[in-house]
């Protein structure tokens, strides 16, 4: 009979656990009737379900300014180009560049163009803002630059008068 005592041993050991379940569960079923009504409410004031699109529109928008200021304020100078039949003129969207921080050399069919400038730390870096075979030849003693005081102008005289398709030719 040693046996059927560890036996009955180890079903006594579960029933201690029994009874303060069984007082605890009793609060919880109370609560969930009280609960219904509150979340009926909420859900009755679907009026305001509209109007939280609008809200998260916000935050999107905040994200898209932060990284442009942020590349404008410093970097690599952006540059855009245009034409007419005679010249070739890339824009550089740098300001107050000074003459001795601009590097420019033009040969018949290439163009590099440099740009020191002091970053947010004080140490000066030097930017190669364009470098590259050229889309067509150009007359290098007729290209020059010109410092203004919101951009720096580069004109390439072209040699034969018609539109390029781009600046640079990447396919060299």
């Amino acid at each position: 009979g040693a046996d059927s005592d560890a036996g009955s041993g180890a079903s006594s050991e579960a029933t201690p656990v029994e009874p303060p379940a069984k007082p605890s569960a009793k609060p919880r079923a109370d609560a969930v009737p009280s609960s219904r009504p509150s979340s009926s409410s909420r859900s009755s004031s679907s009026s305001s379900g509209p109007s939280k699109p609008k809200v998260s529109d916000h935050p999107a928008s905040k994200k898209q300014t932060s990284p442009v200021d942020r590349g404008v304020m410093s970097g690599m100078p952006k540059y855009q180009y245009y034409q007419d039949d005679n010249f070739m003129k890339v824009q550089i969207l740098e300001p107050n560049v000074a003459a001795e921080n601009l590097t420019t050399e033009f040969t018949a069919d290439e163009i590099t163009v440099r740009i020191r400038k002091t970053n947010k730390s004080g140490a000066v870096e030097e930017y190669t803002v364009i470098r590259g075979d050229l889309y067509e030849e150009v007359v290098p003693e007729k290209c020059r630059a010109i410092i203004k005081a919101e951009k720096v102008l580069i004109k390439l005289k072209k040699v034969e008068k018609h539109e390029w398709n781009k600046l640079l030719d990447e396919s060299k």
